[in-house]
């Protein structure tokens, strides 16, 4: 009887844990922010392999933006696209913003070389050429992507950031396929233009070179390895 509370007790903690993250994967928490600040955290230990959500555009939610770690830019890779693993019931766009809030670079389309489409792919710019066969527009080719915290927002097509005076803050329109940098013609955030429309749907955003945002507290941590630990004292029984 006291193992199988034990038990009992084990399967309750990892029930817990995960329902913070299943597996490596971070699912929206109700609806996240448009971003790029406010954004919702991605909590959870290992590497963030995919995150999932939707946007429902008629009812309001345009934008979800998520904190992500982003660890080895060089295999580093974001994407909605089923070549690369990730999904989208719509034209999506990904967004890369610094933890400040200031755009990095920003995707449309996927380049015809990784299959083509209406789905997103955003890396380092120095990578992104072999890993799609897509163009990088200039200067976005002088961008490095370094080790931290980064914002990923996904939003659908025409959804545009733009500053205090209405300018775009990537120019996203005049090559659909490339990646793109800040438009050197526009200030900083301020909005996004969040014109009504119909785009609703779910999306996965499929992940490489990145881990979750946050790590669980101890306390979380600690139980998830004593529920573990009992349930290996469980299994020799």
């Amino acid at each position: 009887m006291k193992m199988t509370r034990h038990f009992l007790y084990a399967a309750m903690v990892m029930g817990l844990a995960g329902a913070t993250a299943s597996a490596q994967t971070w699912t929206e928490s109700g609806d996240a922010p448009d971003g790029p600040i406010p954004f919702q955290d991605t909590t959870g230990v290992g590497p963030l392999l995919s995150i999932m959500g939707s946007i429902d555009r008629p009812n309001g939610d345009h934008v979800d933006t998520y904190c992500i770690n982003i660890t080895d830019p060089a295999n580093f890779m974001a994407s909605t696209s089923a070549a690369f693993g990730g999904a989208a019931a719509f034209d999506s766009r990904l967004w890369l913003w610094n933890a400040n809030g200031g755009l990095v670079v920003a995707n449309d389309d996927t380049p015809a070389g990784a299959g083509g489409g209406l789905a997103s792919v955003i890396s380092d710019p120095s990578t992104y050429a072999a890993l799609t066969g897509g163009g990088v527009v200039a200067p976005t080719a002088t961008i490095s992507i370094t080790p931290g915290r980064y914002l990923l927002s996904i939003s659908s097509f025409a959804n545009d950031p733009e500053d205090a005076g209405n300018t775009d803050i990537a120019l996203l329109g005049s090559d659909f396929d490339a990646l793109h940098g800040p438009n050197p013609s526009a200030a900083g955030f301020d909005h996004w233009e969040n014109f009504s429309d119909s785009d609703a749907g779910a999306y996965t955003i499929a992940l490489r070179g990145a881990t979750f945002c946050n790590v669980p507290t101890t306390g979380v941590a600690g139980l998830m390895g004593m529920g573990l630990g009992l349930l290996g004292v469980r299994r020799r029984r």
